[in-house]
């Protein structure tokens, strides 16, 4: 065997593989020997057919290609032994021709790509200044939850009025009159920033009464109306306790007034603040390394990639409905898988490298807390998810994955400059909230 370097263009080679008269010959009697065994012929045993009836009866070229299918499985195994930990993709075949008895195999082989790294020791990341205001609000909202937490419900009569909690249950009928869902008891507090209509529909209803309202959904192109019935059940006023130092002896045994409990929970909002913006300061570093970066990755490999990732989603259903989230057009949908493999490839291979230049390696202990957290998440024990990450080295992988490049992200933050920016103007509509899904009539 013998092989040529035909092209080469950043991480795509092609390569043409040699087989001599010989080869393909002796590879042949395999061939057909091996056809013998398997043919089912009438009048001769398996094993026992003549080769000129074999070549008769399956014709030269299924011979032919039964010769180069093997030669073709034997080179791509080898590619994947000797290049596997380089290889991003399994080795293509692009052609293969007999030639006066002997046999020419041309193989588009696909290597992780390399990346050129950007300054990444000198990232200018940005971070919002802290206000103290936002602190002061911090604890405001936790006291609140404190004081949600402990409210009396007194039985009301008369009418829904907000800050109310209310006790209902609620049917939905189609325009053909058909129930299509029906709750059990629904606890809701009516508040003025909930914008669900079923919460605007039953302020000023009473205990006992039933509240008709009618919503319309788009769905298709298509006008869909639903009415719903609303049974109110029971009505309470909520009354939240006084916020004091007696309030707080009441429901902590830790603080003693006051006082203390709004210094205790400042620092605890000081303390998020500060791990949310070395989390901030980590994704942005890594989003900025991965847009400065430059990747030498093939069109060819791009294209493979895209190809076989749609091919994936119709095998498993998911096609159609990928394709409605770009207006039915297969050209986007191939555009954004194509971004999201390189946003992907960027991250994971400057990272790779950037660890490698800089000695940054995840140690075994930080492996077993990562896993302490996930085993509480899986409900299983340490040493059960020690023994299923060993199983799934896919896992295993991912896990480390994640650590290093939290690690390198952590890294990039330390030399980074960090600038403290004004805090950008809230847009009004999202600080007035945005409605629930219109079209789910369980939303209400």
């Amino acid at each position: 065997m013998e092989l040529n370097l035909i092209s080469k263009e950043r991480n795509v080679e092609i390569v043409k593989y040699f087989f001599n008269e010989n080869e393909v010959k002796e590879e042949e009697k395999r061939v057909i020997q091996a056809l013998k065994q398997k043919a089912d012929i009438p009048g001769f045993r398996k094993g026992k057919v003549p080769e000129n009836i074999l070549r008769m009866r399956l014709g030269e070229d299924y011979i032919r290609y039964s010769v180069a299918e093997k030669f073709i499985d034997k080179v791509a195994k080898e590619i994947v032994r000797e290049k596997g930990d380089d290889l991003l993709l399994n080795p293509f075949v692009q052609d293969y021709k007999f030639d006066n008895g002997k046999l020419e195999i041309e193989f588009e082989v696909h290597y992780k790509p390399e990346v050129k790294l950007p300054d990444y020791k000198n990232l200018k990341l940005e971070i919002p200044k802290s206000e103290e205001e936002n602190f002061e609000k911090y604890v405001e909202s936790r006291l609140n939850e404190l004081r949600e937490k402990n409210v009396i419900l007194e039985p009301k009569d008369g009418k829904i009025e907000l800050g109310d909690f209310v006790k209902l249950n609620y049917r939905v009928l189609n325009e053909d009159g058909k129930e299509i869902y029906k709750s059990q008891t629904l606890d809701i507090v009516v508040r003025d920033d909930d914008l669900r209509p079923i919460v605007k529909e039953i302020i000023g209803g009473e205990k006992g009464k039933e509240i008709v309202f009618e919503r319309t959904f788009e769905d298709e192109g298509k006008t869909k109306k639903f009415t719903y019935y609303v049974q109110i059940e029971e009505i309470y006023k909520r009354i939240l306790p006084d916020l004091n130092d007696e309030f707080v002896r009441t429901v902590s045994k830790e603080f003693k007034t006051l006082e203390e409990l709004r210094n205790s929970i400042r620092e605890e909002g000081e303390k998020l603040y500060e791990y949310y913006k070395k989390e901030f300061l980590i994704e942005q570093a890594l989003d900025k390394l991965a847009l400065e970066s430059e990747l030498e990755i093939s069109e060819k490999t791009m294209d493979r990639l895209v190809e076989m990732a749609i091919e994936k989603m119709k095998e498993s259903g998911e096609y159609n409905e990928q394709l409605r989230k770009f207006d039915n057009d297969d050209e986007k949908l191939k555009e954004e898988v194509r971004n999201s493999y390189l946003n992907l490839f960027k991250t994971t291979y400057s990272v790779a490298k950037i660890a490698e230049k800089e000695n940054i390696k995840v140690e075994e202990s930080e492996i077993d807390e990562a896993l302490k957290e996930l085993a509480q998440a899986w409900n299983v024990s340490f040493e059960r998810a020690k023994v299923m990450i060993k199983k799934d080295e896919r896992l295993f992988d991912d896990i480390h994955e994640d650590l290093l490049e939290s690690k390198v992200g952590e890294f990039l933050v330390e030399n980074a400059e960090i600038v403290e920016i004004e805090p950008k103007v809230e847009d009004e509509n999202r600080k007035n909230g945005e409605s629930p899904d219109e079209n789910s009539e369980s939303n209400g």
